[in-house]
Protein backbone atom coordinates (compact mmCIF):
# COMPACT_ATOMS: atom_id res chain seq x y z
CA UNK A 1 0.00 0.00 0.00
CA UNK A 2 1.37 3.63 -0.88
CA UNK A 3 2.28 5.33 2.40
CA UNK A 4 0.22 8.49 1.15
CA UNK A 5 -3.06 6.67 0.93
CA UNK A 6 -2.90 5.04 3.95
CA UNK A 7 -5.68 6.33 6.53
CA UNK A 8 -4.84 7.19 9.67
CA UNK A 9 -6.73 6.12 12.89
CA UNK A 10 -8.74 9.13 13.29
CA UNK A 11 -9.51 9.29 9.42
CA UNK A 12 -11.14 5.44 9.49
CA UNK A 13 -13.49 6.62 12.53
CA UNK A 14 -14.71 9.57 10.72
CA UNK A 15 -15.28 7.37 8.19
CA UNK A 16 -17.47 4.63 10.60
CA UNK A 17 -19.38 7.77 11.91
CA UNK A 18 -20.07 8.75 8.59
CA UNK A 19 -21.32 5.35 7.71
CA UNK A 20 -23.69 5.39 10.70
CA UNK A 21 -24.93 9.03 9.96
CA UNK A 22 -25.81 8.21 6.56
CA UNK A 23 -26.86 4.28 7.32
CA UNK A 24 -24.31 3.90 4.33
CA UNK A 25 -22.87 0.53 4.67
CA UNK A 26 -21.01 0.73 1.28
CA UNK A 27 -18.52 3.21 3.25
CA UNK A 28 -17.27 0.52 5.01
CA UNK A 29 -16.17 -1.62 1.82
CA UNK A 30 -12.56 -0.28 1.26
CA UNK A 31 -11.61 0.04 4.99
CA UNK A 32 -12.27 -3.00 6.98
CA UNK A 33 -9.64 -5.54 6.58
CA UNK A 34 -10.41 -9.37 5.13
CA UNK A 35 -10.32 -10.23 8.70
CA UNK A 36 -12.26 -7.60 10.37
CA UNK A 37 -13.80 -9.00 14.04
CA UNK A 38 -16.90 -7.30 15.36
CA UNK A 39 -17.94 -8.01 19.02
CA UNK A 40 -20.91 -6.16 21.13
CA UNK A 41 -20.94 -7.07 25.13
CA UNK A 42 -24.84 -7.72 23.95
CA UNK A 43 -23.82 -10.98 22.01
CA UNK A 44 -22.26 -14.17 23.00
CA UNK A 45 -19.76 -14.27 19.56
CA UNK A 46 -18.67 -12.16 17.51
CA UNK A 47 -18.85 -11.13 13.77
CA UNK A 48 -15.19 -12.61 11.68
CA UNK A 49 -14.57 -11.74 8.26
CA UNK A 50 -15.27 -8.63 6.20
CA UNK A 51 -18.36 -10.16 4.54
CA UNK A 52 -19.92 -11.03 7.74
CA UNK A 53 -19.99 -7.83 8.74
CA UNK A 54 -21.04 -6.11 6.17
CA UNK A 55 -23.95 -8.22 5.61
CA UNK A 56 -24.81 -7.43 9.63
CA UNK A 57 -24.01 -3.55 9.11
CA UNK A 58 -26.46 -3.48 6.22
CA UNK A 59 -29.40 -4.99 7.90
CA UNK A 60 -28.74 -3.19 11.25
CA UNK A 61 -28.98 -0.07 9.49
CA UNK A 62 -31.84 -1.26 7.10
CA UNK A 63 -33.81 -2.22 10.35
CA UNK A 64 -33.19 1.69 12.13
CA UNK A 65 -34.72 3.09 8.54
CA UNK A 66 -37.43 1.00 9.03
CA UNK A 67 -38.10 1.85 12.09
CA UNK A 68 -37.70 5.72 11.71
CA UNK A 69 -35.28 5.95 14.97
CA UNK A 70 -33.01 8.63 14.68
CA UNK A 71 -29.38 7.36 15.24
CA UNK A 72 -26.25 10.17 15.69
CA UNK A 73 -23.10 9.23 15.48
CA UNK A 74 -20.01 11.28 16.59
CA UNK A 75 -16.48 10.90 17.57
CA UNK A 76 -15.34 10.84 20.89
CA UNK A 77 -12.09 9.74 22.72
CA UNK A 78 -12.09 6.66 24.62
CA UNK A 79 -10.65 7.40 28.60
CA UNK A 80 -9.21 3.67 28.17
CA UNK A 81 -7.03 3.84 25.43
CA UNK A 82 -7.06 7.95 24.19
CA UNK A 83 -7.86 6.90 20.69
CA UNK A 84 -10.69 8.17 18.55
CA UNK A 85 -14.17 6.47 18.91
CA UNK A 86 -17.91 6.27 17.26
CA UNK A 87 -20.65 7.31 20.12
CA UNK A 88 -24.42 6.55 18.86
CA UNK A 89 -27.05 8.83 20.46
CA UNK A 90 -30.32 7.10 19.61
CA UNK A 91 -33.31 8.90 19.49
CA UNK A 92 -31.75 11.75 21.97
CA UNK A 93 -30.64 9.12 24.28
CA UNK A 94 -27.09 8.40 25.30
CA UNK A 95 -26.56 5.43 23.34
CA UNK A 96 -24.02 2.69 22.83
CA UNK A 97 -19.37 3.56 21.89
CA UNK A 98 -18.03 1.11 19.60
CA UNK A 99 -14.14 1.19 19.93
CA UNK A 100 -12.06 0.81 16.75
CA UNK A 101 -9.24 -1.15 16.19
CA UNK A 102 -7.02 -0.21 13.16
CA UNK A 103 -3.83 -1.42 11.52
CA UNK A 104 -2.03 -0.44 8.36
CA UNK A 105 -4.85 2.17 7.29
CA UNK A 106 -8.04 -0.48 7.60
CA UNK A 107 -9.78 -1.02 10.96
CA UNK A 108 -9.58 -4.64 11.83
CA UNK A 109 -11.97 -4.91 14.52
CA UNK A 110 -15.31 -2.76 16.11
CA UNK A 111 -16.50 -3.41 19.81
CA UNK A 112 -20.02 -2.39 20.78
CA UNK A 113 -20.48 -1.25 24.23
CA UNK A 114 -22.43 0.95 26.74
CA UNK A 115 -19.55 1.48 29.06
Amino acid sequence: MNIESVLSHDQLVDIYVEAWNTLNSDLLKPVLDNNFRYGSMWVLSDLVGKQAYLDYIKGKFEAIKSSHSIVKAQKGISPQTGLSRVELLQDGHRGAKIDVKSDNGVMTSAYMHDL
